[in-house]
């Protein structure tokens, strides 16, 4: 287990991420993969408000699911979910930001009412909004922890100009502010959202910046497709790789760390999946990857990673 650093939150060393297969796989198939990872030990889960909302109803499919798997756990209470307000709406064309005190709190309501909680353990703002004075932002998200509706939040796809000052303006106001940031990171370099596998341009990519910023202030960094969607494994195994994943990771740069896990993997008997993860968290800052699993075989190599990362 680990302490996200300034808070009070013991969590496992790997962070299970809902998405897609929240959205992908029925309640039978998905409850029995959270009681493995539940009962291996990991009470970490990642969701989100708009996870789900790209559907024809609109709704916060993954934080229904969520909801109702937590309401099966006589243990709910050890266990700490992160969701995510303040995504632009996926219906506008404009991206228009929504990080205002009246989007965030109806995103984190809706949260609350759904997953069946009074207070959210971890909060991420999903998105920024470049041109609000920072102290606004981190203001909404402190008015939120006084109100009791959420314990601890963090910044997600906020770059590390935008970091640095809302770290300055927390110390000086004495207040907690960002506790962790969850960017775009993987051992596969991307060398710009351009050619990333998702191009949406309100992403933020871990970049030398925001790797300084990690390192100087040792904020943590939970980052998401910490696998790179898993082009490490697919492409050591010669399995189909999405196109677009394909088009993002597969340069003669990631070919070659790929070498290496390959390497190492032959060598200690891990998988390459694990060894990606455990090697990504091997940082002079606290990291704890954002992995998933969709069936048995995929939570094997899962369990597996967060016995490495815990070792």
């Amino acid at each position: 287990m680990k302490t996200i650093p300034g808070t009070d939150l013991s969590v496992s060393a790997l962070c299970f991420g809902t998405c897609p297969v929240s959205l992908t796989l029925e309640d039978s198939a998905l409850f029995p993969l959270l009681d493995r990872f539940a009962d291996a030990g990991g009470n970490f889960l990642d969701t989100a408000n708009v996870y789900g909302k790209w559907s024809p109803w609109f709704d916060n499919l993954s934080e229904q699911r969520i909801g109702r798997w937590l309401a099966t756990r006589a243990d709910r209470a050890g266990i700490v979910i992160a969701t995510k307000g303040a995504h632009y709406d996926i219906r506008d064309p404009e991206r228009t930001p929504r990080v205002t005190k009246q989007d965030v709190e109806a995103d984190i309501d809706e949260s609350l009412r759904t997953l069946g909680l009074d207070c959210i353990p971890f909060y991420w703002l999903h998105r920024d909004d470049p041109a609000r004075p920072i102290e606004e932002v981190v203001d909404i998200c402190e008015q939120l922890r006084r109100a009791g509706k959420l314990r601890w939040y963090g910044a997600s796809n906020f770059t590390a100009a935008r970091l640095e000052a809302a770290r300055q303006y927390a110390a000086a106001a004495g207040i907690p502010g960002f506790s962790a940031v969850s960017n775009q990171w993987s051992l596969a370099e991307v060398t710009d959202l351009a050619h990333n596998n998702n191009p949406d341009p309100t992403l933020v990519l871990m970049g030398p910046e925001e790797y300084a910023f990690h390192a100087a202030s040792g904020t943590a960094c939970i980052p998401y497709q910490a696998t790179a969607r898993g082009w490490f494994a697919k492409a050591a195994a010669g399995t189909p790789i999405d196109p677009g994943v394909t088009r993002a990771f597969d340069t003669p740069a990631n070919r070659a760390t790929l070498a290496k896990l390959v390497e190492k993997a032959a060598a200690t008997g891990h998988s390459v999946q694990a060894l990606a993860l455990s090697e990504l968290a091997a940082q002079p800052f606290p990291v704890i990857p954002v992995s998933s699993a969709s069936n048995d075989a995929q939570m094997d190599t899962l369990l597996e990673a967060m016995q490495l990362l815990e070792s």
